[in-house]
């Protein structure tokens, strides 16, 4: 198994990205219970059909089926007739380099924020299908060339090819008809709003009404999917959106209280220094600090 690793391009030097086919022949369940400890498995069904086997259930897969595993989440094939799979492994963490944008796309909330908390016992089944799973299909294919036949630009075609597939994932993978719970689906759109408008007031009204549940149930179903409160999710999405904004910008402080939907600075300081362990300022200067050493180091690297 081939894993490339880009370890040229500062900040993405643990980045893992492989893609495997698979073709299942028709047999008696295989028995290779198996899991990822340290990677995310996307499976695309190219043809043929299955069964997927996860958490003692079992759900008929099919072409143009997609479905994303979890690390550590047990699971096994069955064929039931003869059917063609790409295995697509990266590492925990990677994509969520990418999240501020990928983020205020539902499938992204549904995959990386739900997926690791109620709904891992039961993988959701998504569909891909017109030109957007031939578009998909080419694009692994060529990965797969990449991977076999390396030559001088093949870490970065891989490189970009995860990023494209990736977001062919979120933009068009839709539930199968009756197996996404209607919470899930309304709670993963919300999650993709409030990151999309941080700075808008959100309160528990506001967010039940957009998921069409009354405040008490809409409370539990956000704590069963996410494990946090909905004031608390939104609260730490905003605490981490305010340090990228001190670590890789120059606005204000007061600026970027305001950007990450505070109104009170001093609300803001406060709930920072108990998320961080420091003040604002003390978090920016560490991070100028840290940033000047790792250029004086990659500046000595390339000497």
């Amino acid at each position: 198994m081939r894993y490339f690793a880009q370890t040229n391009i500062p900040g993405l030097e643990d980045f893992h990205f492989c893609v495997m086919d698979f073709v299942h022949e028709k047999s008696t369940p295989s028995g290779y219970l198996h899991a990822h400890k340290d990677f995310w498995e996307l499976v695309v069904v190219k043809s043929g059909s299955g069964i997927h086997v996860c958490c003692h259930e079992e759900k008929k897969i099919s072409s143009g089926d997609v479905f994303l595993i979890p690390p550590g989440v047990v699971h096994d094939y069955v064929a039931t007739q003869p059917f063609h799979v790409y295995n697509v492994l990266f590492c925990d963490g990677f994509f969520q380099k990418f999240g501020d944008d990928l983020a205020q796309l539902p499938n992204y909330q549904l995959y990386f924020n739900l997926s690791n908390q109620a709904t891992i016992s039961n993988i959701e089944i998504m569909h891909i299908d017109g030109s957007s799973f031939s578009e998909l299909i080419k694009l692994l294919e060529e990965t797969l060339d990449e991977q076999t036949n390396p030559r001088p630009g093949s870490h970065t075609a891989v490189f970009s090819n995860a990023l494209k597939i990736m977001l062919m994932l979120c933009r068009h993978a839709e539930s199968r008809t009756g197996d996404l719970p209607g919470a899930v689906l309304a709670i993963s759109k919300l999650l993709a709003e409030m990151r999309k408008n941080i700075v808008s007031r959100w309160d528990l009204e506001k967010m039940a009404k957009k998921c069409g549940l009354s405040v008490s149930s809409f409370r539990q179903q956000f704590k069963a999917l996410t494990g946090q409160s909905p004031v608390a999710w939104l609260l730490e999405v905003r605490l981490k959106k305010a340090a990228q904004l001190l670590k890789n910008s120059t606005m204000s402080i007061s600026d970027v209280c305001l950007e990450c939907g505070f109104t009170d600075g001093n609300y803001f300081s406060r709930q920072f220094a108990k998320y961080q362990g420091v003040s604002p300022r003390e978090y920016r200067k560490t991070a100028l600090s840290g940033a000047q050493q790792g250029a004086v180091l990659t500046a000595d690297r390339h000497r």
